[in-house]
């Protein structure tokens, strides 16, 4: 994480060209870094597969300092666990000694290394920047295998959907514009915080007219009754189970007879019955 964080930082794989190569003492310069600290960043990046050392002091790239300097959601979710993940995992032990067995969501590792009395998104909310560089980051959710928003889609349940569907905590609008695509009669609410309702609305996509976007926390009682569907899609696994049962309550006085409520979240799976990978991911 060290070299991976100063590379991202330091913006280092936007320093120079692709198919190109550039001196150790040049990278420096252009960072404004000391020349022997940015030696051994590099040198342990490259470890990583970060960069390659075609000549002796020399970098070119690598397909995975490529991506961190083309793919923009790629380098904002680096950011993001760079920046607002990393320094939270190092307090984990210290959060489990100091609040044992809490289920409070502004009891925990974040609080702890950041000085805080909020919660992770009550802080995040603080910065139009920090918002902005999160809903970025949660943008490669897009585009990881097994999480393409256009998997919803093929769900069966959709064929007996003529309504309102409402996407809590929905974002962008990822999820909703890929439902406008295959199903232009549909009505799409999306809802969350303001500020990232606005931000989403700075870059939205305007060829969908019956996508629209709301104010709503989770938190409070649901503003829009009898839609036919309310999704919740990478929301519950934010929270501890206190928690998710107020947002599932909180969606109990809106539901009409024959509603549905679709959560698209992790499964953890039981030990053993995946690859080892795949279950430390997951876990």
């Amino acid at each position: 994480m060290i070299s991976l964080h100063a590379v991202n930082r330091f913006k280092i794989a936007r320093r120079f060209p692709i198919g190109q190569d550039i001196s150790f003492s040049e990278v420096a310069a252009k960072c404004a870094i000391d020349e022997n600290s940015m030696y051994r960043i590099l040198r342990h990046a490259i470890t990583n597969h970060i960069f390659t050392e075609p000549r002796s002091n020399f970098i070119a790239h690598t397909a995975i300092s490529r991506a961190l300097a083309e793919v923009p959601s790629l380098h904002e979710f680096v950011t993001v666990s760079c920046e607002e993940m990393w320094a939270p995992t190092t307090k984990v032990v210290d959060a489990m000694v100091k609040w044992p067995a809490s289920v409070e969501p502004n009891q925990t590792a974040f609080n702890l290394a950041s000085g805080t009395q909020g919660t992770f998104f009550q802080e995040l909310g603080r910065s139009a920047e920090r918002v902005e560089n999160f809903s970025h980051a949660m943008a490669m959710f897009k585009v990881m295998p097994g999480f393409e928003p256009s998997l919803i889609t093929d769900a069966t349940l959709w064929q007996s959907v003529t309504g309102i569907v409402v996407d809590v905590g929905g974002a962008d609008g990822a999820v909703a514009f890929e439902l406008a695509k295959k199903f232009p009669s549909m009505k799409i609410i999306v809802q969350d915080l303001p500020n990232v309702i606005e931000n989403a609305q700075h870059s939205r996509i305007t060829d969908f007219p019956q996508v629209t976007f709301s104010s709503q926390d989770f938190f409070s009682e649901q503003s829009v009754p009898g839609a036919d569907v309310y999704i919740l899609r990478m929301i519950l696994h934010d929270w501890s189970d206190k928690f998710c049962n107020r947002i599932l309550q909180n969606l109990i006085p809106a539901l009409k007879n024959g509603a549905k409520i679709m959560i698209n979240d992790f499964c953890i799976p039981e030990p053993g019955a995946t690859s080892m990978y795949q279950e430390r991911l997951a876990r």
